[in-house]
């Protein structure tokens, strides 16, 4: 049957609609496809580039900075590069520029595509401080020419199959009504990013080929989108993600502390802590890029250990030496416990202590604070820490707000330790070989207007506030009361903190003391934290000054942090408290062998070893075996109010 030239005239209609709408679709496509990959290219490309030209504004070498532009703008297809000052007026440093290539395609297919101008930029800094500014300008005609490509093997391909079409509509128009419709839908469908496969049949073999093409061509551009999408999101990983710890870099940072600045719901306590790892870029260039790397991970690996990371612990590579932690939903008691907890694992790791350590720095953040001013503040706590010689330090600013901190303030905290009522709790230490008493150590409990406060939270937010000395003198005077009462008798252990060693005024107050009580003096032995211990530059000097009085010294957790022997030629020391971690894993022959060898070699050196926490008869046995001096714990005894024992 011969169509009539009606249906001829609208037929043909048709099928050129379809393949002009569906190449045009496809055109625009593809044209927003290239735009964003063009984008990211630049942002790319300033990125790789803003490494060697931070360098070389970092020293100041113009020659330097200058090949750098010049060998990249050479190597690639780029219309402008231009690095400013970080000035008010945005001065030029340096600019390549080049607008005389031509992209070699018709002019009308420039003039229905216009472009804008496709530019990355990165800004560099020196720490926080922004010292110039990157900006890289893809040259149009490199989108030209990839869209021209583009669009005329797609216009090739979509005429080819039009004409298939056009030709098998002739011969079957009512047969292959249906499936034209359905491959009219399919081309919509590609057009907003749905790829359905044609399900209709009309019995005729040339049009089921037909039907075949499509479904296998939208199959191909399916693939060929996924493929453009994966591409998008690994350079958005890039962009936005450091390539060495794969950590999202200082531009998410920005990006989510302004988020959180700028909620319009009720303000979250949330707090800012920042990993600065000292002489980091001299490790990398002395140790090499592996141990640099295996340090980043020591550092994430510990805030995973520490609280886990999730949507509350986010951790960012600000730079090449510093990460930052943001703690949402963390008020200042748990923004100080964990730092106090990072700065503690900071220290285990060997590398890094070989090149100065890590400082920590910590801010709880403000209702008033902006970007800058919580970055200003957690820069100054990093300063302070470095200037005093601290391993960590957290900025005294806090939320006045009910339930953001137990106490809110220096003096508030200062007026509670003065008021606060001590009760002393005592528990024996005994020998080994004969189960007879070694010494007594005693633990603190304090009562705020008749209210238990835990000492930790006390030791914490002292800590905090730098007045660790002040909390010592109000324990250590009430041990000498009770000593004077005789309450207490024998020989008595008591926890000082290693950070009030460094207070002048704690230290001639201890010295007048001591020496007004010579019978406390020589019954005294005085437990330091070991981790504490090594972040105190006077500790060997006030050791030795103390024991010349008759004190004794111990250090407690040995093994817990960075444990040195050599300590025990830089202080002098009597006792050694084991870390309580070896006895709890009882089953290990590797914590056995290593009890036995800190314990042989302590004793040749003439220090006791004691194992605390010993609950069960296995590790009591295990404790004898290894050669412990003395032992402590509830199998022996657990610890009693002073009064449970008048």
């Amino acid at each position: 049957m011969k169509l009539s030239r009606q249906l001829f005239v609208i037929h043909s209609l048709i099928i050129t609609l379809l393949v002009a709408g569906y190449a045009w679709l496809s055109l625009l496509n593809v044209r927003q496809l290239t735009v964003q990959e063009l984008v990211n290219q630049s942002n790319t490309a300033a990125q790789y580039l803003s490494d060697p030209l931070h360098l070389a504004l970092m020293s100041a070498n113009q020659e330097l900075y200058q090949a750098k532009i010049d060998s990249f703008y050479d190597a690639g297809n780029y219309s402008r590069i231009s690095l400013f000052a970080a000035d008010a007026t945005k001065s030029v440093l340096y600019q390549r520029t080049d607008l005389s290539a031509t992209a070699g395609v018709p002019l009308w297919f420039q003039t229905i595509l216009p472009l804008e101008v496709i530019m990355g930029s990165q800004e560099l800094y020196r720490g926080i401080d922004k010292i110039g500014e990157l900006e890289v300008e893809i040259h149009p005609y490199a989108f030209y020419q990839f869209i021209w490509r583009q669009f005329t093997d797609m216009l090739s391909i979509t005429i080819f199959v039009g004409l298939i079409a056009w030709a098998l509509g002739l011969a079957l128009f009512n047969i292959v009504l249906r499936p034209i419709s359905a491959v009219q839908r399919q081309a919509a469908a590609v057009a907003n990013k749905h790829y359905p496969q044609i399900e209709t049949r009309s019995g005729i073999a040339e049009f089921e080929q037909l039907i075949q093409a499509h479904n296998d061509m939208t199959k191909q551009i399916k693939i060929l989108f996924d493929t453009q999408q994966e591409r998008m999101d690994e350079l958005k990983h890039s962009v936005y993600h450091d390539t060495v710890s794969g950590l999202p870099n200082r531009e998410y940072f920005n990006s989510a502390i302004t988020d959180v600045i700028n909620t319009e719901n009720d303000k979250v306590h949330c707090g800012l802590v920042v990993v600065h790892l000292t002489n980091l870029g001299k490790l990398k260039l002395e140790q090499g890029f592996p141990t640099y790397k295996t340090v980043l991970e020591f550092v994430k690996n510990s805030v995973e250990r520490t609280h886990g990371l999730g949507k509350n612990i986010q951790l960012f590579q600000l730079n090449e030496q510093e990460m930052g932690v943001l703690l949402l939903h963390f008020g200042a008691q748990e923004i100080v416990d964990f730092t106090k907890d990072i700065a503690k694992q900071m220290v285990d790791c060997t590398p890094l202590k070989i090149y100065g350590g890590a400082v920590l720095g910590a801010v709880e953040l403000l209702e008033t604070d902006t970007n800058k001013s919580l970055l200003k503040r957690v820069d100054t706590a990093l300063k302070h820490a470095i200037t005093q010689g601290k391993r960590f330090y957290v900025d005294s600013s806090v939320v006045n707000e009910a339930g953001s901190t137990v106490y809110g303030s220096k003096g508030e905290l200062l007026a509670a330790m003065e008021t606060a009522r001590v009760e002393f709790f005592l528990q024996p230490v005994v020998s080994t070989s004969q189960n007879t008493l070694l010494f007594t150590e005693l633990y603190t409990k304090l009562t705020v207007n008749d209210q238990p406060v835990s000492l930790g939270t006390v030791i914490t937010m002292a800590e905090k506030f730098d007045v660790t000395a002040v909390l010592d003198q109000r324990i250590l005077e009430e041990l000498h009361k009770h000593f004077l009462f005789g309450a207490v008798a024998g020989k008595i252990s008591i926890n000082v903190s290693a950070f009030s060693l460094k207070s002048e005024e704690f230290m001639k107050w201890l010295v007048e003391m001591l020496e007004s009580s010579p019978g406390l003096a020589n019954n005294l032995i005085m437990e330091f934290d070991e981790i504490d211990l090594s972040h105190c530059q006077t500790a060997r000097e006030a050791s030795f000054r103390i024991a010349n009085m008759g004190v004794q010294i111990a250090i407690d957790h040995f093994g817990r942090g960075s444990s040195s022997l050599a300590r025990f030629s830089d202080m002098k020391v009597h006792w050694l408290k084991l870390d309580s971690r070896y006895i709890n894993h009882e089953d290990s022959s590797a914590n056995k062998d290593y009890l036995s060898m800190i314990c042989d070699l302590v004793d040749k050196l003439g220090v006791n070893a004691v194992i605390p926490n010993i609950e069960t008869h296995t590790q009591l046995d295990l404790a004898k075996e290894v050669g412990a001096y003395g032992v402590q714990g509830f199998l022996i005894a657990k610890p009693l109010s002073i009064y449970e024992q008048i």
